[in-house]
């Protein structure tokens, strides 16, 4: 009787693992999550720290099949014990066993899982580094041309438009090394005091890690990096698509249930002025709850996202 019930959960076995291939939750190379062909620095960037979230979400999956590992071998060991006394049927220790071992199963798959996704994220981690190299180098030519052009302008030998392409360029490639960098050589007509326009800025901000049935509270600012007002600035945050809710409705917001956005008409924002709002949310079942922000006015648009690990309650 007992090798009948082993074959079966030998059976159950084959199963589960069949069942994972078709979840596609087997390790493998499965979908790639760097952008096919990152173009700038911040593209290299950002597919890192998406998998840096998306690797901590793993890593939780992989505390929680460990536990149940050793849940199950604790279990396994009081019934085998209990079997040895002869207090409950001798079939009872191997079903313990298999269940075990489909624990120990699971386990193991997402812990190679978690080391394959370690080796991508430190290939995506160098590809950053090699990019930001290659656009320091980029920057010190740049650098270097400007220099002979400034040269060249106090010499009279070229004239005014030559020297603010060579500080344009100077100017874009620093920004994209590093986003805070401000034109240290502002365009003519900025440095007459003429208004160049307005810029948007988006920054969301909110917890890392949250146990369910806890509350993230979020804080969004909006601001203004330019030269002129910005009118009618639209401000839309979608909220996570996991389970949870909206404590409460934020002053001068508007709610659209069915996208999950949550929305504000900001009349003006000011040249170097910042808006600050804010709101909560109650989260539900674990996971990865991702909140998007976006502020647009006429055609210009900023946005930014902010991803919570949401893990069981002890």
């Amino acid at each position: 009787m007992a090798e009948a019930e082993v074959a079966s959960k030998k059976a159950e076995l084959v199963e589960v693992d069949l069942t994972l291939d078709r979840a596609g939750r087997r390790p493998g190379p499965g979908p790639d999550p760097i952008p096919a062909a990152p173009s700038t620095l911040a593209d290299f960037r950002d597919a890192v720290e998406l998998m840096e979230v998306q690797l901590q979400g793993k890593q939780a999956d992989l505390r929680q099949a460990e536990s149940k590992v050793g849940f199950a071998r604790r279990q396994f060991e009081r019934i085998k014990a209990l079997a040895d006394r002869g207090a409950v049927e001798a079939r009872l220790p191997d079903e313990a066993g298999a269940n075990l071992r489909i624990a120990e199963g699971e386990a193991d798959r997402k812990k190679a899982d978690v080391l394959e996704f370690e080796v991508r994220l430190k290939q995506s981690r160098r590809r950053a580094e090699a990019e930001e190299a290659r656009l320091r180098r980029e920057v010190d030519r740049a650098k270097a041309d400007l220099d002979r052009t400034e040269q060249m302008h106090k010499m009279m030998i070229i004239g005014e438009r030559p020297l603010q392409a060579a500080r344009d360029r100077y100017d874009d490639l620093m920004f994209q090394l590093d986003p805070k960098h401000a034109p240290a050589h502002p365009a003519a007509s900025q440095k007459a005091g003429a208004v160049t326009g307005p810029g948007l800025a988006v920054k969301l901000a909110g917890p890392g890690t949250r146990q369910a049935g806890e509350t993230n509270e979020y804080k969004l600012s909006v601001g203004n990096l330019g030269t002129a007002p910005a009118e009618k600035v639209q401000v839309a945050v979608t909220l996570p698509p996991e389970g949870g809710r909206l404590v409460a409705l934020p002053d001068r917001a508007s709610f659209i249930k069915e996208s999950r956005k949550l929305l504000w008409t900001l009349d003006r924002i000011e040249p170097g002025q910042t808006v600050d709002l804010a709101f909560a949310y109650l989260t539900g079942t674990p996971g990865l709850y991702r909140a998007t922000a976006e502020a647009t006015s006429g055609d210009l648009r900023a946005d930014d996202a902010m991803t919570t690990e949401v893990t069981p309650t002890p």
